[in-house]
């Protein structure tokens, strides 16, 4: 397993642990669908660095190498 698979999956695993924790405490009860919304909403645009850098180069990356190996 590589260092940019290992860097890819902790920042999305970060993004998402996020996301989680505004969804999850909706099942202990501790605030409003709407406010949960709002907060994921903001924090979501805001966190979004994590793992735009990951999605680039893993979807970025494998089109280079077929249009590459199909010439």
């Amino acid at each position: 397993v590589g260092t940019s698979y290992v860097l890819a999956f902790a920042c999305s695993l970060a993004w998402n642990l996020v996301i989680f924790i505004f969804i999850f405490r909706l099942v202990l009860q501790r605030g409003t669908v709407e406010d949960s919304i709002k907060q994921i909403g903001f924090f979501g645009p805001l966190l979004s660095w994590l793992v735009a850098p990951a999605i680039a180069f893993y979807f970025a990356n494998p089109s280079f190498g077929v249009a590459k190996r199909e010439k």
